[in-house]
């Protein structure tokens, strides 16, 4: 069950580390036109327009395109919506939110009880594996919030 908990801790910690490096890059990726990196939008062949609103006010919802922007997004969580039935599977999900709180729990305490108290690295690693589950606690605390509003 240790080297469960440890796997686990671990993958949640990189996926952490990994979705930070990843969501920290401003690259575009657009099927038609290949990567688009920051100031490379106009770079078409044809000279960029002075009289004309910026490339990315027309892909990324700013200025003159925010209530389109708005609008896939209201369509995405209407999406969603309707994917998730939470008024006929309530019952359900607060099981499972109550479930892993509980899993939680018990590998938090587990954690408690197998951190190296020698000061080195281990310890680090240690305390680091139980912040991560604290953040989950957290994070489910959160979704039940959610969904109580629902």
């Amino acid at each position: 069950m240790s080297e469960l908990f440890t796997l686990l801790a671990v993958l949640l910690f990189t996926g952490t580390i990994i979705w930070f490096i990843v969501s920290g890059y401003s690259v575009r990726l657009n099927v038609n036109e290949g990567p688009v990196m920051e100031g490379l939008e106009t770079m078409d062949g044809k000279p960029a327009s002075t009289a004309s609103a910026t490339p990315t006010a027309t892909k990324s919802g700013e200025g003159g395109n925010a209530a389109n922007y708005a609008a896939k997004i209201k369509a995405n969580v209407v999406k969603l919506q309707d994917s998730l039935l939470i008024t006929k599977y309530r019952q359900d999900y607060e099981n499972t939110i109550i479930n892993l709180d509980d899993l939680i729990n018990f590998l938090m305490l587990k954690q408690v009880l197998n951190i190296n108290t020698d000061g080195g690295p281990a310890t680090t690693t240690g305390l680091q594996n139980l912040v991560a589950l604290k953040n989950s606690k957290d994070a489910l605390n959160t979704t039940m919030a959610f969904l109580d509003k629902q």
